[in-house]
């Protein structure tokens, strides 16, 4: 199957109007008059935009002329920024509207651990929601294999276990399993072996949980 816009049919409104009917056509534009206007949303915006226009046989090269009126003051601004825009940069734009606001790997895993149905939702938009954001999370980290997959899940269940203030110091130091990231935990425990900034409870939980992990990993004999 060719689109209308591979085989020199009109484009634009126009193009909208014959091939979908003036009902059908109306769509992505209510979808640009709602304007967007919270930017913790934005994603879900985008993929609204990006369906609408794939329903509405609208060329991905003409994207970024169909977005830019839906755009709020500040999401504008970001386009302000972007040297040398040209028409067809709506990927550019998208990436950079994600980068601003924040979903990044990190808030995409915030969403998926603390995602609710909603008084208005069925459970397949709650599923829905779910595999977006597991997805998001999963290829934004570059996991691709299942023993990737398994890892990232390790990691973040380790951190889970970890005291508010060891997880963000861990963080920050990108331990990329979690062997090194017990080994660096125990070397910032013992660091500070006088410090009251863990409780015993804490400090038990994360060694059950990490004796627990050398044993599963150990060979069969």
């Amino acid at each position: 199957m060719s689109w209308p816009w591979q085989s020199g049919e009109p484009e634009g409104p126009q193009l909208r109007q014959e091939w979908m009917g003036p009902k059908a056509a109306r769509c992505l534009e209510r979808l640009v008059v709602a304007q967007l206007k919270d930017m913790g949303d934005i994603d879900g915006f985008l993929s609204s935009f990006e369906r609408a226009c794939g329903l509405q046989w609208v060329p991905p090269a003409d994207w970024l002329q169909e977005l830019i009126p839906a755009l709020n003051q500040e999401a504008d601004g970001v386009l302000s920024q972007l040297e040398d825009l040209q028409p067809g940069d709506y990927n550019r734009v998208k990436e950079a509207l994600l980068h601003k606001f924040g979903l990044t790997p990190e808030m995409y895993r915030k969403k998926f651990r603390g995602v609710q149905k909603g008084p208005r939702e069925t459970y397949v938009d709650l599923a829905s929601h779910l595999a977006q954001y597991g997805r998001k999370r999963v290829s934004g980290v570059g996991a691709q294999t299942a023993e990737e997959l398994l890892m990232l899940v390790m990691m973040e269940q380790f951190y889970e276990v970890c005291p508010p203030k060891l997880r963000l110091w861990l963080k920050d130091r990108r331990p990329e399993t979690p062997q090194e990231a017990g080994r660096l935990a125990d070397e910032f425990t013992e660091s500070r072996s006088g410090c009251e900034w863990e409780s015993r409870r804490e400090r038990e939980s994360r060694r059950d949980w990490f004796s627990a992990e050398r044993q599963r990993e150990a060979p069969l004999r």
